[in-house]
């Protein structure tokens, strides 16, 4: 990955916490910025306990192939659209 070395403004991105827009002195948009906090974006996300049972049963449907592709699923998905 490159480094690019800020010299203006560098002090107002230590303060943030969200991701934010990185524009040039013109208002050109150049990418985004997002904070060195890892797991960020995951903190607000609720993820319920597995129990072990149900961690059985993943395991066991993957030893027997019932599982579906990525392509499978949104193929699923897309015939629950309405119309």
């Amino acid at each position: 990955m490159s480094t690019v070395t800020l010299e203006h403004d560098a002090g107002k991105l230590a303060e943030l916490t969200d991701r934010v827009q990185v524009l040039d002195a013109s208002g050109r948009f150049l990418g985004y910025f997002t904070p060195n906090e890892s797991g960020v974006f995951y903190q607000r996300i609720e993820v319920p306990e597995m129990t072990e049972e149900e961690i059985r049963e993943a395991e066991a449907q993957i030893r027997t192939g019932q599982v579906h592709s990525t392509a499978e699923v949104v193929a699923y998905l897309r015939t629950l659209e309405v119309s």
